[in-house]
């Protein structure tokens, strides 16, 4: 069994390109039966690879749409996908709408994999995030990490090492009382890309 990924996508750039893109997920929402059998459901996304002209077989698309809302500028696109984000479904639709820029933001915390292609951070500013036993923080900057750390160790902390040592030791005092607590931070990789 798979490792899942969430990966928020956002959408933006000609207008009618987006319409129809929503217009095509609309319509497999609206069916009984997934337009192609499988086993996630009508959102599968080799379902909007095969509405849009293409082979599911040929683009890797093991994962289905968990939501998708327009904005009238935007469309946001949230993915649940085995392991990773899916770069050949992503590309796949960038090639039937030439006219768009697709950037997103990929979490698989099981394989510690944080990547997102908004090299601006216009769309997802967030470049660390700390995964631990009461949530999910997330910060734009290194300094505002630190800041958070030091609330929660009382360390004073700069770097991304002396971060993750004193969240290392929060955690073995936190395991002599609780045996699930745990603090993961980690940063985003900011994957460079030609045309998002």
């Amino acid at each position: 069994m798979p490792n899942w990924c969430c990966t928020d996508y956002r959408c933006y750039g000609n207008k009618g390109e987006l319409v129809e893109l929503k217009e095509k997920l609309d319509y497999l929402n609206s069916l009984d039966k997934p337009l192609v059998e499988n086993g996630f459901g009508k959102l599968w996304c080799g379902c909007l690879v095969s509405l849009l002209g293409g082979d599911w077989n040929e683009v890797y698309c093991r994962g289905e749409v968990d939501s998708y809302e327009f904005s009238g500028t935007t469309l946001c696109i949230s993915v649940t996908s085995a392991w990773s984000e899916l770069g050949e479904w992503r590309k796949f639709i960038k090639s039937k709408f030439p006219n768009i820029h697709i950037v997103y933001s990929a979490e698989e915390p099981g394989n510690i994999y944080y990547v997102t292609n908004d090299k601006e951070g216009d769309y997802f500013p967030e470049r660390y995030i700390l995964d631990f036993t009461d949530g999910i923080e997330y910060f734009n900057t290194l300094e505002s990490a630190a800041e958070y750390v030091k609330g929660l160790t009382g360390k004073d902390v700069q770097t991304e090492e002396d971060i993750t040592s004193a969240l290392d030791e929060l955690e073995e005092k936190e395991l002599v009382v609780n045996e699930d607590a745990f603090y993961s931070f980690n940063k985003f990789t900011v994957i460079e890309e030609d045309e998002p």
